[in-house]
């Protein structure tokens, strides 16, 4: 169960991180945030009661502001220690009185359940995450062990959306609560927002009417006491403290300070069991869908642009299969290895003659053989390849059509994730030009490592020609025709004719006699394999190694402060371990 029980809290943890680093803190998080976080707040208290609750009994007071809380915290203590002040919103960050002194494991035990809190020294300016103790004498505390009791910022006023969610950590911590309320802010929404946060849960509840004068707390007990009804929520009691008017009255003399801090000081000695396991599963459940619906649909948005990748890249795929590999006219790689092959087939004495011929040309040999390539079929006029052309095609195509995804979908109405599209759609524009570069890089790097595959086949077709020494035969006389034409061409024309060269008769005999017969079919066996090969090498070297996953990447370079960046797994694993923690 415990393991179970870190699962959860884990998740939790790191969305509740994610959800307050993209949400401001002076935007108004409404009912999601605080259960969140007191829920990761309850999952840290029940981990560490499960191992080991080295610290002292905790009294959590909160309240509105200007209802008394320091007021009633300087009850308790039976000291003026909690500084109380008229001024709305005095007390910004928690402190803490503790009634005895705290054990290096107490306070290692403290900072665990408030992780990212800072310590301070007592009456230290600051708000928010930070937090303070200072140790009191038991002479005069209402309660005759160590307790803390914790003096809570307000939870309503403008001023306290930076510091607010502070308040139900450290209700979670509390064995008991103590929810102090005047008559002017019992029936205030951000009361009972808080009430029907912490009720749930079981922990004791105490609720203090405060500066009350004795002819309307009747009728304000009894306003509450059906309120309270109506939201099925129970306190232990219903409290009241009488408003003092003159200076010179001493609040804690009065009969019913008396019976506060007995109440509380009963509460505090005989723990609660309430606090199950159980209540904080249903809890849990209660909240889920809430808590990662947001979440949801992020991984939503993620698997749109996956699949839109992944159709992106099929058309990719299909239209380089068409234009380059099913296209009759076109036939790079087999092109390529006849060319080899015919280099092949010099006839030994001949081939040293026309060497000795070629040497003495305006055109050197090495020139012969560029030209002879230059004019081949596959490269257009301008002289880049087709293939390379289509692929650079099909790349700006599939580009495009992402940013047309991207923008729709940040614009649609429908899609609750238009900032997260937005984050995309700028990474996308930004390193678009980078991935395109990245692509014609690889297609030059596939072309230069393809030639060792060109090179085999050649050696294919030149052994397969061994065993049909008629068919050889006749290619070599054929070969031998066409270099003695180009060679007789060149020195009239002084090359000029060279490009020429496969327009021949010799030539188209070349291919005539290549398509026959047994050669014929294991040619066209070696140009399926060889197109087949160079799909399955283009699939990996630029459409998967290069563009997929540059694209795939991109949601990962999301900054963490503008989206949850949770995977689907952790998700799922935490749903898991919650629905058996349920079961058991």
């Amino acid at each position: 169960m415990s393991s179970a029980l870190q699962n959860v809290c884990d998740f939790l943890h790191l969305l509740q991180q994610r959800e307050r680093a993209f949400n401001s803190s002076d935007s108004d998080p409404g009912e999601k945030q605080p259960t969140l976080i007191f829920a990761n707040a309850l999952l840290r208290s029940a981990l560490q009661r499960k191992r080991n609750w080295p610290l002292p009994l905790q009294l959590a007071v909160v309240g509105p502001t200007q209802s008394g809380k320091s007021s009633a915290v300087n009850l308790l203590l039976g000291r003026r220690l909690a500084e109380a002040s008229p001024l709305a919103g005095h007390t910004r960050y928690a402190h803490g009185f503790v009634s005895g002194e705290m054990t290096t494991e107490s306070e290692r035990c403290l900072q665990s359940l408030l992780p990212g809190w800072r310590q301070v020294a007592p009456e230290s300016p600051g708000e928010g995450d930070i937090f303070s103790l200072t140790r009191t004498g038991m002479d005069s505390s209402f309660l005759g062990t160590v307790c803390i009791v914790w003096d809570t910022p307000d939870f309503d006023s403008v001023g306290s959306r930076s510091y607010r969610n502070t308040v139900p950590e450290i209700c979670a911590l509390a064995d008991v609560l103590l929810l102090v309320v005047s008559r002017e802010k019992y029936a205030d929404r951000s009361v009972w927002r808080m009430l029907r946060l912490v009720a749930p849960l079981g922990i004791p509840l105490i609720i203090c009417l405060n500066k009350i004068e004795q002819a309307d707390e009747a009728a304000l007990r009894a306003s509450l006491e059906n309120r309270l009804q109506a939201e099925s929520i129970s306190p232990i009691a219903i409290l009241s403290l009488p408003y003092v008017e003159r200076a010179g009255e001493m609040l804690e003399k009065t009969g019913a300070a008396q019976h506060l801090r007995t109440a509380l000081a009963g509460l505090l000695d005989r723990p609660a069991a309430s606090r199950t396991v159980e209540r904080l599963m249903a809890y849990l459940n209660q909240y889920w869908s809430e808590w990662t619906t947001p979440l949801r649909r992020e991984l939503a948005a993620r698997d749109f642009w996956e699949h839109a990748i992944q159709a992106g890249i099929d058309e990719a795929v299909a239209t380089y299969q068409r234009e380059c590999l099913e296209n009759p006219r076109y036939a790079y790689a087999l092109q390529r290895a006849i060319l080899r092959l015919l280099e092949l087939l010099e006839i030994p004495g001949i081939a040293v003659a026309l060497t000795n011929v070629r040497s003495v040309l305006t055109w050197p040999a090495r020139r012969l053989q560029a030209l002879f390539k230059s004019r081949f079929p596959g490269k257009n006029p301008g002289g880049e390849e087709q293939e390379a052309r289509v692929l650079k095609e099909v790349t700006a195509h599939l580009l495009i059509g992402l940013q047309q995804k991207a923008s729709e979908r940040m614009v649609a109405v429908e899609d609750s994730n238009q900032a997260w599209w937005r984050e995309l759609l700028t990474l996308l524009n930004r390193e678009s030009s980078a991935i395109g570069t990245a692509a014609q890089t690889a297609v030059v790097n596939y072309q230069a490592d393809f030639e060792a595959e060109i090179e085999e086949a050649s050696q294919r077709l030149y052994r397969h020609l061994q065993q049909h020494p008629t068919t050889l035969n006749g290619l070599r006389a054929a070969r031998v025709t066409t270099d003695t034409a180009a060679i007789v061409l060149a020195v009239k024309t002084g090359g000029v004719g060279i490009n020429d060269l496969l327009l021949t008769p010799a030539m188209l005999s070349i291919t005539s006699l290549l398509a026959e017969g047994a050669v014929g079919s294991y040619m066209k066996q070696i140009e399926a394999e060889l197109k087949q090969r160079q799909l399955a090498v283009m699939q990996k070297v630029l459409f998967q190694d290069v563009l997929t996953q540059r694209l795939l990447n991109l949601p990962h370079a999301i900054p963490e402060s503008r989206c949850y960046a949770i995977s689907q797994e952790l998700l799922e694993q935490a749903e898991h371990s919650l629905k058996a923690l349920t079961r058991s």
